[in-house]
């Protein structure tokens, strides 16, 4: 039996002609869970230079921050609380904040620029509320049904027995 993740490549696949801004990109994920751990891992892979997270387990941070690190053979991820400021090309929310609860994202709507990628891996019917906010500033943003749709494409070409990674 085999099986693959596609959350990391999906996402990169999804972000479509953005891909290109990721080489060398300074990077916010907030969510280092199972979805922002393999995103991290594969905008590694695309040559961010710089991947900071957020999450509220520290365990969940430290280990994301390891496996990005191991992979890079440098340190290019690292835990960040916002003290430092906003300074990013490209956020990401990889968490449930705006999709349950009252939860409100950590980086000010006011930090976003018009310069600068916002993506949310949400898929939903409508805007998060910080895609709302991130379109309000003119960034390009990206929302989790760009993410699904190349997941989809994704795992059809691995149903079909091609190798992970590969589209149908």
């Amino acid at each position: 039996m085999n099986g693959a993740l596609f959350d990391g490549i999906g996402f990169v696949g999804g972000l479509g002609e953005a891909k290109s801004r990721l080489r060398g990109a300074r990077v916010l994920i907030v969510g280092a869970g199972g979805a922002g751990r393999t995103i991290a891992f594969a905008l590694a892979e695309e040559g961010v230079a710089k991947i900071d997270l957020m999450d509220l387990s520290a365990e969940s941070i430290a280990f994301t921050v390891a496996m990005v690190n191991t992979f890079r053979g440098e340190e290019c991820a690292a835990a960040v609380d916002g003290s430092a400021g906003w300074d990013y090309d490209i956020v990401v929310n990889a968490s449930p904040i705006g999709v349950k609860g009252d939860s409100i994202f950590p980086m000010p709507a006011a930090a976003i620029q018009p310069e600068m990628l916002i993506a949310d891996i949400a898929s939903l019917s409508e805007d998060t509320t910080l895609l709302r906010a991130a379109k309000a500033a003119g960034a390009t943003v990206s929302d989790g049904n760009d993410m699904l749709l190349a997941q989809i494409r994704l795992m059809a070409g691995f149903a079909a027995g091609l190798p992970a990674g590969t589209t149908l």
